[in-house]
């Protein structure tokens, strides 16, 4: 493997790393659910939506676009 195919699966590897697995992601869901008690579902339908579901969407975009 060349060092410039190296560099770019190890930039979109961390990049993908830092989307999923930011500090973001494990402090705001156990408060958001602190926050809204009986609501919960209506919550993880929310952070569902605008973080799991877009996240994957944006990857599987970038792959079938095929430009990083």
């Amino acid at each position: 493997m060349n060092a410039k195919k190296f560099i770019t699966i190890m930039t979109a590897g961390f990049a993908l790393f830092a989307m999923f697995f930011g500090a973001g992601n494990l402090v705001i869901p156990p408060y958001i659910g602190l926050k809204v008690g009986a609501l919960s579902g209506v919550a993880f339908a929310g952070f569902f939506i605008s973080d799991i579901l877009l996240s994957f969407l944006a990857v599987v975009m970038v792959a079938s676009i095929g430009i990083l």
